[in-house]
Formats: C-alpha cells, sequence, structure tokens
C-alpha cells in the first residue's frame, strides 16, 4: 500500500502545481505515510471485519502516533529544519482530513489542510479502495472513480481527485506496475 501511495503521490502531484524537487520528496514521504500503524494491535489492523467504535478511534491514533515517531528520530538526528520534513509531517499528520472539515485528526478544511495531505489523502483512498484487503476484494477501477467522484468537496478536494483521474490509461499501467513489483530487502 505505502509503495502505491508513493508512486501515486509522484505521479499526480505535478498536476497540483508542485514543484519536481518536491514532488520527489512526496513519494518518498508516501512510502511512510502511515508509519504510526505500527502501533496498532495487529487484532484490529487486520481484523477481518467493520470496528468497533472503540477500535476505530485506536486506529485513527495512527496518524498522531506516526508524527510522535519521526518528530522522535527528527530531533534525535537533529534534522528538524530540512525543508522536506514539513512535507513528511503534513503527509502523516494530513491525509485523513477530510476537504469539508469531517477528518482527523484536527478536523481542517478546505485549504486549511496542506496541498500535499489533500493529494495524499486521494491517493491514500484510490489505493485502499482499488486493493485486496484483509477484509475485503478491490473494486473495480471503475467504481473507485465513482468513488472519488462523489466525495469531491466533501471528503476530498475536487482539483486533486480530478488530478489523480486526469489519466486513466497512465493510471492502469501504474497499478499494473505495482502488482508487478516485488520489492527486495
Amino acid at each position: 500500500h505505502s509503495l502505491n501511495v508513493a508512486i501515486l503521490l509522484a505521479n499526480f502531484a505535478k498536476h497540483m502545481g508542485v514543484n519536481e524537487e518536491d514532488v520527489q520528496e512526496l513519494a518518498l514521504s508516501g512510502f511512510l505515510h502511515d508509519i504510526g500503524k505500527i502501533v496498532i494491535p495487529d487484532s484490529i489492523l487486520l481484523k477481518p471485519g467493520r470496528h468497533t467504535e472503540a477500535e476505530t478511534k485506536i486506529m485513527q491514533t495512527h496518524v498522531t502516533e506516526g508524527i510522535k515517531m519521526i518528530d522522535k528520530m527528527l530531533g534525535n538526528f537533529h534534522f528538524q529544519d530540512f525543508h522536506h520534513i514539513g512535507l513528511l509531517r503534513d503527509i502523516i499528520l494530513c491525509h485523513h482530513e477530510w476537504y469539508n472539515g469531517k477528518g482527523y485528526p484536527n478536523g481542517l478544511k478546505g485549504e486549511e489542510i496542506p496541498i500535499v495531505g489533500r493529494i495524499a489523502a486521494v491517493a491514500d483512498v484510490f489505493d485502499a479502495l482499488i486493493s485486496d484487503r484483509v477484509y475485503r476484494k478491490g473494486w473495480p477501477f471503475e467504481e473507485v472513480v465513482k468513488y472519488l467522484q462523489a466525495g469531491k468537496g466533501k471528503q476530498f478536494d475536487p482539483d486533486c481527485v480530478d488530478a489523480l483521474l486526469k489519466n486513466e490509461k497512465k493510471i492502469k499501467a501504474l497499478l499494473h506496475k505495482c502488482k508487478d513489483t516485488t520489492v527486495k530487502l
């Protein structure tokens, strides 16, 4: 999932006016957008059914836990002043904020959400829906597109949805490439 989000971020951020240097950093940051899920118990993270309200609250802490982890690492290595750290923090902290203000953790709305957070929100949901999960099969491409279109102005920045969906053939090729990619450690 993180690889797919990174690839999607890199491939449509340019259409949102993000400069080339930041596009590369966005891709790298995409790998860490869900780093806070490390602290979520597997019983919740890998649960095959719907989460209870309490489990949902625990799952939502992955955003703030991710920021805590990144801030601690940055403090230990004195990297706080690098420009790209702000992009990383914005992606981690804002990829679940909703354009209409009903997201989490801070209920930011519209332009209050940094552009990289708005871009990451669309990329994250796109891949989450199209990919197989423990609890369900991935959705067909056309259904994901309908979901994103229906969420314009509500969950998603309309311009971000349009930028992602602008070139359907390229996205389908990227998805195929993501499925064929194996990461060797």
